[in-house]
């Protein structure tokens, strides 16, 4: 066997010069690496470029919810979920401030959507019907018919409905994504706001699983890298209504880490028999009123619960002259002071 005479001796330490320059080369191939690594959906942020530009402006589709990213809508059944989130489509698509005025006017009309796990085509068209007549309603009566017309060609062009009852929507299957997953992708493409409707027909695992419900947001997170908000329906607990939690993001159903991991959350729910008496408001009537309330909002500041009233075929109007501003818990005076604040961080 012939011996390697270039090799160090048993003992023999290397020279530090050498040592140096494999470190150093070393040190660069991770650098080099780390600045073209887009593995696995990871990609690093350059800091000297992104420090070197200015800094970048947000845009907040529902106030306090950025573009591009997951927020939810909880309540109880027959709420109103469904009747508000179609509101929301018609209004922004329109360029309006959706149920005059609970949001802000967007800066121009909204590309939206909605698929819905729960309603049927034939009920999606009746509630549909039902705001545009209350828009028609506030229009004067001979220009009626022209702004039906207009209303309609562009709600046609701007807003995408998807009844999807009866239709297996599952995104998450044993704890894999699915191919439907990539087709909502495509039919999204392109929308600023996306509601998802509800989230136990999202998966079919356990929504008292930390596990599963993480993976129903990141499968959502994953839709709205194409740049649409995206906004899932979830129902909040039993116990959400009678335990007092109707302001508190731990209203919604299931695992804590659904709330944990969306960045916004606004809670919806049928006024309590001691909301209706602190409000003056009858028994019997009581149920035509709903608050909404923003429960989480990662990019904002603090906002007040807002009274809604169900008026002909369940369409909502904000109700701020019938009832008492909604209280929640006591707010500090500096949540107090922030209210009048623009949405922003």
């Amino acid at each position: 066997m012939s011996n390697n005479n270039n090799a160090p001796a048993a003992g023999a330490s290397i020279p530090s010069a050498i040592v140096a320059t494999s470190t150093q080369i070393n040190t660069i191939s991770a650098e080099a690496a780390l600045r073209e690594v887009s593995l696995g959906g990871l990609k690093r942020i350059g800091i000297a470029d992104t420090l070197n530009r200015p800094c970048p402006e947000c845009e907040h589709i529902l106030p306090g919810l950025l573009r591009g990213m997951v927020g939810a809508i909880a309540g109880p059944g027959a709420a109103g979920k469904t009747m508000l989130q179609l509101q929301i489509v018609f209004d922004f698509a329109l360029g309006l401030a959706p149920l005059g005025g609970l949001f802000p006017t967007p800066p121009r009309p909204y590309r939206v959507a909605l698929i819905s796990g729960e309603e049927t085509e034939l009920t999606l068209a009746r509630r549909l019907h039902k705001i545009l007549d209350d828009h028609l309603d506030q229009v004067q009566s001979d220009k009626r018919q022209s702004t039906r017309q207009e209303y309609i060609a562009e709600l046609d062009r701007q807003v995408s409905i998807f009844p999807a009852s009866g239709v297996n929507f599952t995104l998450i299957r044993r704890g894999d994504r699915t191919e439907m997953l990539s087709t909502l992708r495509k039919i999204i493409d392109g929308h600023d706001l996306v509601f998802l409707e509800t989230v136990s027909r999202l998966h079919d695992g356990d929504e008292n699983s930390a596990t599963d419900m993480a993976a129903v947001v990141n499968a959502a997170e994953w839709l709205a890298k194409r740049g649409p908000s995206i906004v899932l329906t979830h129902h909040t607990s039993k116990y959400a209504a009678v335990g007092g939690l109707n302001d508190s993001a731990a209203a919604a159903r299931g695992s804590s880490a659904f709330v944990d991991n969306i960045r916004w959350l606004a809670n919806l729910f049928v006024m309590s028999k001691d909301e209706a008496a602190e409000c003056g408001i009858g028994d019997d009537m009581r149920k035509t009123f709903v608050r909404f309330e923003v429960t989480k909002a990662n990019h904002a500041p603090p906002s007040p619960a807002k009274w809604l009233r169900r008026g002909e075929g369940g369409v909502l109007r904000l109700a701020p002259s019938m009832v008492k501003p909604a209280e929640g818990k006591k707010r500090s005076k500096k949540d107090a002071s922030s209210q009048g604040m623009q949405y922003g961080f």
